[in-house]
Parts: structure tokens; sequence; C-alpha cells
């Protein structure tokens, strides 16, 4: 879990939505963790409107879940499909969005400091 805040807040701060944005991300995580899957409500919704690029969660998605295409847009959409049938439990879609958003920010100090502690 403290992965997951440092992630959301060094995303937040990146983005410039500060504790706003962190605030929104927060409760879109949680929606999440409370449905038990990702839904495209809360990756294209509220995250999107913060800057989270979708087209990069589900390329993290498609290598969480070993999901194969014969090009990147055939890869996305099923890796689309998988979610819109609700196949894609909240622990891979919360993985592959944390993942991103560590990316974005450039894995800044509070993602730094969580690892750290959680050793």
């Amino acid at each position: 879990r403290r992965y997951i805040l440092g992630a959301v807040s060094d995303f937040a701060t990146a983005s410039g939505e500060g504790s706003e944005g962190l605030e929104r991300s927060i409760k879109a995580i949680n929606q999440i963790f409370a449905k038990g899957k990702l839904q495209q409500e809360e990756l294209t919704g509220q995250l999107g409107e913060l800057g989270l690029p979708a087209r990069q969660v589900y390329g993290e998605l498609a290598k969480i879940l070993n999901v194969k295409g014969k090009t990147e847009q055939e890869q996305t959409d099923k890796v689309i499909k998988l979610i819109t049938k609700g196949a894609v439990d909240q622990n891979a879609g919360i993985q592959a969005i944390t993942t991103v958003m560590r990316n974005l920010s450039g894995g800044g100090p509070a993602g730094e400091f969580a690892v750290k502690s959680a050793d």
C-alpha cells in the first residue's frame, strides 16, 4: 500500500494537480479496490482526466496478463475486452496504473521513500 500511495503522490505532484489530484487519484484507486476489478470508468474517466494515459496502462496490463496480439492495437483491443468483461482484477489493474504513474513521474521522492520504508 505504501508503494501505491507513493506512486499516486508522485504522479499528482508531477502532473501539477497537487492535493486535489492526489485526492481524486486515491478515490479512483479506492473504487477499484472496492469493486474488486478495473473498470473503464476509473481508468479513462477519473484517472484519464488527471492525465494518466490509458494506452500505457493497457500496455502494462498486456504484460501483466500476458495478452498477445499481432499488433499493438490488437493487443489493446484484447485488454479493453477483458476490462469490459470485468476480467481484470483490482490487483492487476492497480499494479498497471501505479507502474505507469511511477514511469510518468520519474519515480519521485514519495515513491522512493515508500519502497525503502516497506523493506
